[in-house]
């Protein structure tokens, strides 16, 4: 009866291991207020620039303060 050798299955092992992924520690994100306050100013000037000059339509062209119904 053949039977592997030990190296073969001491690299078997190695082998399974290293494929099977462990479990990860989540650490959740830190809040950072100030950035977002700075993404919400951004929004709220962007929104307000179209809604100024293009609302209802689909696109605002920023340099003529134009828009376009292009969608």
């Amino acid at each position: 009866m053949w039977l592997p050798a030990p190296s073969f299955l001491v690299l078997l092992q190695l082998a399974c291991a290293a494929a099977m992924p462990g479990k990860r520690a989540v650490v959740p994100p830190k809040a950072d207020h100030g950035r977002a306050q700075q993404v919400k100013k951004a929004f709220e000037i962007s929104w307000n620039g179209y809604y100024k000059h293009a609302f209802p339509h689909d696109t605002l062209h920023p340099v003529t303060n134009g828009w376009g119904d292009d969608r």
